[in-house]
């Protein structure tokens, strides 16, 4: 009699802890756990860019006797104003990938001419020149950031860009002035910071590349070609979605 109380109180004791031990087991049961993204910087963003841009690259003029050819183009300075919009994929809590697409109005004062000749009075009996002015940039980028604090992100960017342009033959009239696409790619670095919950602000460098031998024929029939390369410091602001 004894030992059959003794089982049914063991009985009944298990019976009251097996439920908060099940309890627990639920509560504490691991699951999957995605790893967290990098704060503010994962998911959609748009916003503007502000900056400046050197200008140069190269020229071809077949009709200037002294170095035709293909010859250094002079630099000038300008000014960017444009946006961007993307979306960044948290790949970990530190690293993410992005895709953007970004575009730019440049506002540069001074025509680039070739470096070899310049860009004469030709009304004055000067020789014949080939020169551009540069009007916009745009590019698709890959991005590879790394969060180095929660709040801060550096990043790298590359791909495909393309610029358009005026192109120029001077001879005692202009004999071409056409506008004009070039297609390149572009590479860059820059820092982002969030200051606030969906604002964040950085700083950006690239450089464009849209050197080719595409060479053209104006209405005089003369062959020329220009081939700009672009570098650029901008200031960004994003917000984030």
């Amino acid at each position: 009699m004894r030992t059959t109380l003794l089982a049914v109180s063991a009985v009944a004791l298990l019976a009251g802890i097996a439920p908060a031990v099940a309890a627990d087991l639920v509560a504490y049961e691991p699951g999957v756990v995605s790893a967290p993204a990098p704060a503010g910087f994962d998911g959609f963003y748009a916003g503007v860019s502000l900056g400046g841009a050197s200008i140069g690259g190269d020229i071809f003029d077949n009709n200037y006797s002294n170095n035709e050819g293909w010859n250094p183009a002079e630099t000038a300075a300008g000014f960017l104003l444009g946006g961007q919009i993307g979306y960044n994929f948290a790949v970990t809590d530190s690293f993410i990938f992005g895709l953007e697409a970004s575009a730019y109005a440049v506002f540069a004062e001074d025509t680039i001419c070739s470096l070899d000749e310049g860009c004469g009075d030709y009304q004055s009996g000067d020789n014949p020149s080939v020169a551009f002015n540069l009007n916009g940039l745009g590019a698709i980028n890959a991005k590879i950031g790394f969060t180095a604090l929660d709040n801060f992100m550096i990043y790298a960017l590359a791909g495909p860009a393309i610029a358009s342009a005026t192109t120029h033959h001077w001879d005692s009239n202009e004999y071409d002035g056409q506008n004009r696409l070039f297609a390149g790619w572009d590479v860059g670095i820059g820092a982002e910071m969030m200051v606030s919950d969906n604002m964040s602000l950085g700083l950006e460098a690239r450089y464009y590349d849209f050197s080719n031998s595409d060479t053209w024929f104006d209405a005089s029939d003369e062959e020329f070609g220009a081939s700009p390369t672009v570098w650029t410091v901008a200031a960004t602001a994003n917000v984030h979605f």
